[in-house]
């Protein structure tokens, strides 16, 4: 690692466990949406509730974060289909100029570039949102795109190997509803069947799972998606597929459940939270949010950088006061109290199960 990275690494480390309302560096870790054009209607998805009218993310803002934020680590994902922005290719290759490290989330059921302009973008990671082993549960969550979806991905990785590049790896992710949780252990073996790097099992969005309990929890239990998960381990070890099944089954999954049942966060819970002093989301439109559930639901907007620039937004009287709230446990944002926010220790668990090796030696197995 060169010293300019050492040193964000340490000042973010340093500004986590201080916790200050102003912090000395910008965001670690950066988060941004570039475009809300999305052609599914997943039963899950708050968009349509969330997005008002459809906006993008040009280059030019694009690159004035990048310069602006100098972030480690980039994901791109918003309520919107990334690889319909235009400006995606460029985007990913000025970040990797600026030596970050740059994931892409899509559903990979359209896409504006082949496959081979993907991977030579530069792209470290690409995560493929599938929901189900078959056909017949995709369908029920995203619609007929099930075999779509499957080529593109397949054709990425051939490609990648065929050309020999390391990257992109492509990772399958997997939220868990009823319609598909009898598939978590099957869906080990379709991403080893397709050649994909790893899974990324994620839970549902706690107040969407409030809103439409019956609909997407269903008479789902914890005990059996325990059980699953365990065994989608066990076998995802055997298949050299990576996954995050065990830090699931170890630490948040059961919060989370008792938050489906009812529950709300406590003032203990959010004083677990890191993202204020790390870590940042910036919508296709430009609003700026602490972290995806804030976005997600329309809850927590700091400021935007159509009408601020972002570094007077990041120290600014809104996020001091998030930060300041959250530290003492006490969030000014409603979405926040449906949230299980992961230990400085569970974050970086959760980051080595679901980030391949991207030239760091310690995620080898």
């Amino acid at each position: 690692m060169n010293p300019r990275k050492l040193v964000r690494q340490m000042q973010a480390s340093v500004d986590i466990l201080r916790r200050p309302e102003k912090v000395v560096t910008m965001p670690y870790y950066f988060v941004v949406g570039t475009t809300t054009a999305c052609p599914l209607n997943c039963i899950m998805c708050s968009r349509a509730s969330v997005i008002t009218e459809a906006s993008r993310l040009g280059f030019a803002e694009y690159k004035q974060l990048i310069d602006t934020i100098r972030p480690l680590r980039v994901s791109v994902g918003d309520l919107g289909e990334s690889l319909l922005d235009p400006d995606l290719d460029q985007k990913i290759r000025y970040t990797k100029e600026k030596g970050a490290v740059i994931d892409v989330v899509t559903s990979y059921v359209v896409s504006n570039f082949a496959p081979r302009a993907l991977i030579e973008t530069g792209l470290d990671l690409l995560k493929v949102s599938i929901d189900g082993a078959t056909a017949e549960t995709y369908e029920a969550i995203r619609g007929p795109y099930f075999e779509t979806a499957l080529k593109h991905t397949r054709e990425i990785i051939e490609l990648r190997k065929k050309l020999g590049s390391r990257t992109p790896y492509v990772f399958l992710q997997f939220v868990i509803l009823r319609y598909n949780y009898k598939e978590i252990v099957d869906y080990v073996r379709l991403a080893a069947e397709i050649g994909a790097d790893g899974i990324d099992y994620r839970p549902l969005l706690l107040d969407v799972a409030l809103e439409g309990r019956e609909r997407l929890i269903g008479d789902m239990a914890a005990e059996e998606v325990y059980s699953l998960l365990q065994e989608a381990d066990r076998l995802a070890h055997t298949l050299h597929i990576r996954t995050n099944a065990r830090i699931l089954t170890r630490s948040t999954l059961r919060h989370h459940w008792a938050l489906y049942n009812g529950a709300k966060s406590k003032p203990h819970d959010l004083k677990r939270c890191i993202l204020p002093w790390y870590s940042t989301y910036v919508a296709a439109d430009g609003g700026v949010y602490g972290c995806c559930i804030l976005r997600f639901r329309g809850d927590g907007l700091l400021g935007n950088i159509h009408e601020s620039d972002f570094a007077s937004i990041w120290n600014g009287e809104a996020y001091q006061e998030f930060r300041s709230k959250m530290r003492a446990g006490h969030s000014p944002f409603q979405a926040c109290y449906s949230c299980y926010p992961q230990s400085l220790a569970d974050s970086f668990k959760y980051y080595l199960s679901t980030t391949p090796k991207l030239r760091l030696p310690i995620l080898r197995r």
